[in-house]
This record gives structure tokens, sequence and C-alpha cells, in this order.
């Protein structure tokens, strides 16, 4: 789940959750429930952000997913290639 992915990537880079919340403009408490799963993240632009804090492209928080080919296959026809 995506949520996975954040929460590895966040450890990967050495961010605290509250280092991560800060950044992404979110309390500690929102950015817990982000890598609980108990938020959704359903907008793009939270996740492009989220993706550049952590030093990765947005695709790859969908890495492993349900949305992994789906988000493969719409990327290759947007404007997300240029991030």
């Amino acid at each position: 789940m995506i949520h996975n992915n954040i929460k590895v990537l966040r450890i990967k880079n050495n961010f605290t959750q509250e280092e991560m919340a800060e950044a992404s403009n979110c309390s500690q408490n929102t950015w817990s429930l982000i890598e609980t799963g108990k938020t959704p993240l359903v907008h793009i632009d939270r996740i492009i952000k989220i993706a550049k804090i952590l030093n990765c492209h947005p695709l790859e928080l969908f890495e492993g997913t349900e949305l992994s080919i789906k988000a493969y296959n719409e990327y290759q026809n947007s404007s997300l290639k240029s991030l």
C-alpha cells in the first residue's frame, strides 16, 4: 500500500514523522494518519509534494500497489515525466 511505501521511504531518508509533517505542511497527527493509511491521499499535489520531500518520483510511492500498473500507463501519457 502507498502508506507503507511512504513510511519506508521516510525512514530510508532518515526523516522523523515530525519533520515530514512540517515539510508537507500538516500536523504530526495527520502525518501519522497518512502513514497508517487512515487518511487517503487523493490529491495529486500532495502526492507530488511528498515524493519531492522523499526525493523520489511520485510513481515510486505506488510501487507494489494495485494502482502501480495503471499509474505507470497514465504516466506514459502525462506531464509527470518532467518531474
